[in-house]
């Protein structure tokens, strides 16, 4: 999308980088700050594309059903384990207050402008759903999923899986996806394009998503600037100051 340039990246990079730094002034006060390895490599899980966006195609709907596996793996099972250890409940909050703003020295937050981009493509995502043409291609794409045996069936697929359905394959439960979840993740994605829903859906989004880099470019550009400096901040500390990668034998 032609916003996506401008978009902060969507990982946990910046928490890694943050917690890194924090590290050696935690661990000086006599507690343990034990960060493991962390892979920030970007789009590496085949749910997402380069721009770190979740999308749905034949071949991800009858591997994965409607998971989104984000950056999943090895190095994330061990982020999950130590963020929720007691290591972190332990130290003292005057500590970490101290380290945190220590750590910020180096590694400032980005400033609300950079957001601004995201902003400008929910609008635009928002209003493309809401246009005429990708109103009509979701009738027909419902139409196609009627036998589809879904009770909660939603208005368009923007809005699948549903609440009601992702309880159902248990989605956020779960590592993998069941049968009928896979069957009928294959079938809205012959649906989003039978009834053309995927292809108008994108180009009104573009479409839209253009008009406001248009009208913001001035202020994109400068977001962009910042983005790209911080970003470059964070990769820097990680390289300084991350642990051994583990073994895969």
């Amino acid at each position: 999308m032609p916003l996506d340039e401008y978009i902060p990246v969507g990982d946990h990079a910046d928490d890694y980088a943050e917690n890194l730094l924090m590290q050696p002034c935690i661990e000086a006060q006599g507690f343990s700050w034990d960060v493991p390895w962390q892979d920030v490599r970007l789009a590496e899980a085949p749910t997402r594309n380069a721009a770190n966006r979740q999308i749905l195609n034949a071949a991800i709907a009858a591997t994965y059903g409607y998971r989104d596996l984000g950056s999943a793996g090895q190095s994330d099972d061990a982020w999950r384990e130590w963020a929720h250890g007691s290591e972190l409940l332990e130290v003292d909050d005057a500590v970490f207050t101290k380290c945190l703003n220590k750590a910020r020295e180096v590694l400032p937050l980005t400033s609300g402008d950079t957001l601004a981009a995201t902003g400008y493509a929910q609008a635009a995502y928002e209003a493309a759903q809401e246009s005429k043409s990708v109103k009509a291609a979701a009738k027909a794409w419902r139409t196609c999923m009627a036998s589809a045996g879904v009770s909660d069936l939603p208005d368009t697929p923007a809005k699948m899986p549903s609440e009601a359905m992702a309880e159902d394959f248990g989605i956020h439960a779960a590592p993998t996806p069941t049968p009928e979840e896979i069957k009928v993740a294959v079938r809205d994605v012959a649906c989003r394009n039978s009834s053309g829903w995927s292809r108008v859906a994108y180009n009104e989004e573009w479409r839209l998503q253009v008009k406001e880099l248009r009208r913001n470019a001035d202020e994109l550009q400068r977001t962009r600037e910042e983005t790209t400096e911080h970003r470059a901040t964070v990769l820097k500390v990680i390289a300084e100051h991350a642990p051994k990668a583990p073994s895969d034998g």
